[in-house]
This record gives C-alpha cells, sequence and structure tokens, in this order.
C-alpha cells in the first residue's frame, strides 16, 4: 500500500456516494441473537476503502446490496439475472433464488 493510498483511506470528508446513509442505524445491541451489523460510520469507512481499489464500482455495488438486504456474499453470488429482473426487464419487487 503506498503512503498516498493509506492517506487517502484515512481521510475524514464525506464523499458523495455516503451522504444518504448517514443518518442510518442498524446496530441494536439489545438483542443478543441478533447479527452484527455495520453502522453508518463503519459502512461510510469501508465504501472509502472500497473506492481506492481495483474493481471500485463493483465492489460498491455488491457492499451496498449486502448491507440494504441483509443478503450474505454466498446468497448474492448465487443469483442469476432472471432472480433479479422479470421478462419485461423490470426488477422484481421481491427476489427468491430459483433452483
Amino acid at each position: 500500500m503506498t503512503a498516498q493510498t493509506q492517506k487517502e483511506v484515512g481521510k475524514v470528508q464525506t464523499r458523495k456516494h455516503t451522504n444518504d446513509i448517514q443518518n442510518i442505524t442498524y446496530r441494536d445491541e439489545s438483542m443478543s441473537k441478533q447479527a452484527k451489523t455495520l453502522t453508518a460510520e463503519e459502512l461510510r469507512r469501508v465504501l472509502d476503502y472500497v473506492a481506492t481499489r481495483k474493481h471500485s464500482t463493483r465492489n460498491r455495488a455488491l457492499v451496498l446490496c449486502s448491507f440494504y438486504s441483509g443478503c450474505r456474499v454466498g446468497e448474492l453470488s448465487s443469483l442469476t439475472y432472471t432472480d433479479v429482473v422479470d421478462d419485461e426487464g423490470k426488477v422484481r419487487d421481491e427476489i427468491r433464488k430459483t433452483d
């Protein structure tokens, strides 16, 4: 990792793609069996890091899909085009994995 890359990762300034997530909080410590989720600050840091790496657009899309849908990486990677898009080319209201 170069010194410039390390400097970019540590920046505190807000990027344009993180403005919509600053007021979101998903962490609820009262549930002991609840899976831990990222806070808005943690998500911003992940997105900032992803932006400095190769294939940043693809990786940003996967991180956000996982965050907003609650799907695991394996669940996202097993989806096919027809699982997500209907016959008319529109995104389905409900996405279900077909076998």
